[in-house]
Order: structure tokens, then C-alpha cells, then sequence
């Protein structure tokens, strides 16, 4: 039986496709077969830490900073510094098929089964994945936001996430690029200045994605072990400092308006679905 679960606390709706108490959870207590690879980061991490999970960056959506010969030389992207900009610039036009090609074999081989295969292999039972709205082709606006056809990742993110359903291993899904851009940083797939995230248009935008990925996990087997969806990355706020990035908005529109309505998304795509609401209540324990 599937679950939906909201951990409010951190403003990350959560789409349970299970839960710890729902099935055998030997693959989460493997961590101890790697001890002696473990070891190997002892010296670097502070006071004994420990590494559970790996956030999947630069696929799906790109951070030129982290990926800079992938991103000049491989996916020829050289001389912008976003996703939005690399198709808008240097692939417009009759050019965008090969843009797409380009694209597509980074979606491919940046990370693939054997990357969840490594991860789980040295101990680790956690995966994060970021992702645009486009990945949604539906909300997108051709004429004026060019990203790549995020459609053509889909089935790359699927064996992903199957292959870690396969090996036992725990998925979220972070919604790391909003309509307009949540902050202005290359992470969001573009670099709105403003920041272009916060209308009421582009809140109702990502409330369709937000339904469209909880359809998504819900009546896909291969999403068996996401178990949440993270609403939004790092939007910018009144607490950065001397208030750096100010767009119009922003606050308390994220409080009053996006955040309920994302959970509403979310709530109301379930019920549709017949998916069960877990009593509130009743304590949950995260792997």
C-alpha cells in the first residue's frame, strides 16, 4: 500500500510510495559490510560524521560550476552559465535538435544505473535527485523559456530511481529549478534577475508539476521508494545577507501562497488516486 507523508518542518511535501514499517528494511542496515571502505573518510569529516545518502548534481539539471568540461567541451554550453542560456544562445533556432542530442547523451551518461549501483555499494541508502519544472512539458512556455525538451529525460530518471527501488534504497525528488527561477543562481536552470519565481502564475505553474510528479510516483513501480518530493530549493529569502537578493514577493508570498497550495497539489492528487493519509499523529522514523 502506498503512503503520503508531510514533513512541514523542513517545507518538503512528502510522497510516500512506502514506509520503514511497511517492509523489510535489510538494505538499510548494509552500512556495516563497508566499515573499512567507510574509513576512507574519516580524516575529512568532522567529529566522526557519517555519509548516508548523495545528492545527484549536475544531471538533470546542469551547474556548469561543477561540470565545467562536460559542459564547454561535451555538451558545447561554452560561454553561458545556465541551461536557459546555452539552448537560448548557442542551439535557437534550426540548431535546437542537436541541442536536444546534447542534452539527452548528458541525461544518459552523467548518471546512470551503475552511478545508484556505486552509491549503494560503498554502504550508502540515500539519493537526491534535482529537477526542473521542465522536465513537465506541459507548463512550459516554448516561446520564451528554452530549455532543453525535458520529456527526453524522463525515461533516464526512471531507471534511476528503479534501479535504486531495486537495490532497497530511499529516493527524494527535489524540485531544484522553479518557473521563473527561485533565486538567482544557475541552479534554477536559468538567472532571472529578479528572481521571476514569485507571481501567482508561476506558483500555479509548479503546483501543476507538483501534481504531475505525485501522479508520477504513485502509478509508476519504479518510484516504489521515493519517498518525498522536496517543494523547493533554496528560494531566496530576507535572511541572505543585507537582503542581497531582493525580488518582488518573495515574502510572504512562499508562507501565505506557495507552500499551501504546493501541499494542496499534492493532498489533492493523492485523493484522486485513493492514496491513504497517514494519522498525523502517529510518530514516523525516517531510514
Amino acid at each position: 500500500m502506498h503512503y503520503s507523508v508531510l514533513a512541514s518542518a523542513v517545507w518538503a511535501s512528502t510522497v510516500a510510495a512506502w514506509l520503514p514499517h511497511d517492509r523489510d528494511l535489510q538494505a538499510f542496515n548494509q552500512t556495516a559490510r563497508f566499515e573499512q571502505l567507510g574509513k576512507r573518510f574519516k580524516g575529512p569529516l568532522r567529529n566522526g560524521s557519517k555519509i548516508r545518502g548523495v545528492n545527484f548534481g549536475g544531471w538533470l539539471i546542469c551547474e556548469p560550476w561543477m561540470m565545467q568540461n562536460e559542459w564547454d567541451n561535451v555538451m558545447g554550453c561554452k560561454g553561458t552559465t545556465s541551461e536557459f542560456a546555452c539552448m537560448r544562445n548557442n542551439y535557437s533556432g534550426d540548431k535546437r535538435d542537436v541541442g536536444n542530442q546534447k542534452f539527452e547523451a548528458h541525461w544518459k551518461t552523467w548518471i546512470n544505473t551503475e552511478s545508484v549501483q556505486s552509491v549503494h555499494d560503498v554502504g550508502l541508502n540515500t539519493i537526491r535527485i534535482p529537477i526542473g519544472y521542465w522536465s513537465y512539458t506541459d507548463i512550459v512556455d516554448k516561446a520564451s523559456e528554452p530549455f532543453a525538451d525535458g520529456d527526453k529525460m524522463l525515461p533516464y530518471l526512471d531507471a534511476v530511481v528503479e534501479k535504486a527501488a531495486d537495490l532497497g534504497m530511499y529516493v527524494i525528488i527535489d524540485f531544484h529549478g522553479a518557473p521563473g527561477g527561485q533565486h538567482e543562481d544557475a541552479f534554477t536552470g536559468q538567472e532571472n534577475k529578479p528572481a521571476g519565481f514569485y507571481t501567482k502564475d508561476n506558483f500555479e505553474r509548479a503546483e501543476r508539476w507538483m501534481s504531475w510528479m505525485t501522479e508520477r510516483i504513485h502509478s509508476h513501480p519504479a518510484y516504489s521508494t521515493v519517498g518525498m518530493i522536496e517543494v523547493l530549493n533554496e528560494p531566496i529569502s530576507k535572511n541572505d545577507a543585507q537582503n542581497r537578493y531582493p525580488a518582488p514577493g518573495e515574502d510572504p508570498g512562499l508562507v501565505q501562497d506557495y507552500y499551501p497550495g504546493a501541499l494542496k497539489a499534492v493532498r489533492d492528487t493523492e485523493a484522486s488516486l485513493n492514496v491513504p493519509v497517514p494519522d498525523p499523529a502517529r510518530p514516523l522514523n525516517p531510514p
